[in-house]
């Protein structure tokens, strides 16, 4: 360094030094991405949905067809719908131009992201929609309830709101017009925004025996 400091020795080399900057050819070629797949006999190779190759790019991938060959596609990242590149195991390019010729759902690799998150996302909300309907079945209810003292009549089904009939749902009525206390029974679902509230007409009597007496918290 002959008594000179890091910084000037620095300085110095990179004078001498030839910049050097990428060509946009260059900039693509390095952004592509390539997975190992292989050619079928139609000459054409299928990686994440999309299938590439047509007559113009059949003659040059063919001779790699079986033998457990495999080629590299490259492709956009951003935009599948590009013409892709394909280049042997060796890194050797085979051609270029390789058109799509069947597209899948996803465009990109920000879009097979997206659609995997999505799926996980309504995978989690059925298990949570399918641990809240079973949160509490028939049998269950009974036997928390069991124990609860008898509050006497039970209070007569409302005829009547705001002046209007109330239609009983036709699977909840025996032919005399009472309710019925057996039988397997259709429930209804009604969802607000994340809650979901279940009504069983053949749990009508023990929600009426426990409005009576007071069991408006939620059950354990």
């Amino acid at each position: 360094m002959r008594g000179r400091s890091y910084r000037e020795v620095f300085e110095a080399g990179v004078k001498l030094r030839t910049r050097r900057v990428a060509t946009a050819r260059q900039l693509y070629l390095a952004g592509l991405i390539d997975t190992p797949v292989a050619v079928d006999r139609r000459g054409r190779v299928s990686v994440d949905g999309w299938t590439y190759g047509d007559p113009e790019t059949q003659d040059a991938l063919l001779p790699y067809h079986g033998d457990k060959q495999r080629i590299l596609p490259g492709r956009n990242p951003d935009d599948f719908d590009q013409p892709a590149l394909a280049c042997d195991a060796a890194g050797n390019l085979i051609c270029e131009g390789i058109l799509p010729v069947k597209a899948s759902a996803c465009g990109s690799v920000a879009g097979i992201r997206t659609a995997s998150r999505n799926r996980k996302a309504v995978n989690a909300a059925t298990r949570r929609l399918d641990e809240a309907e079973t949160f509490m079945d028939t049998a269950r209810f009974k036997e928390l309830t069991d124990g609860l003292p008898d509050p006497g009549p039970l209070m007569p089904a409302p005829t009547s709101v705001c002046g209007r009939p109330v239609r009983q749902h036709a699977e909840a009525r025996a032919p005399g017009g009472s309710l019925r206390q057996d039988g397997p029974h259709r429930a209804r679902r009604f969802a607000t925004g994340k809650t979901a509230m279940l009504t069983d007409a053949a749990n009508l009597d023990l929600v009426y025996r426990g409005l009576q007496i007071g069991l408006f918290q939620r059950l354990p």
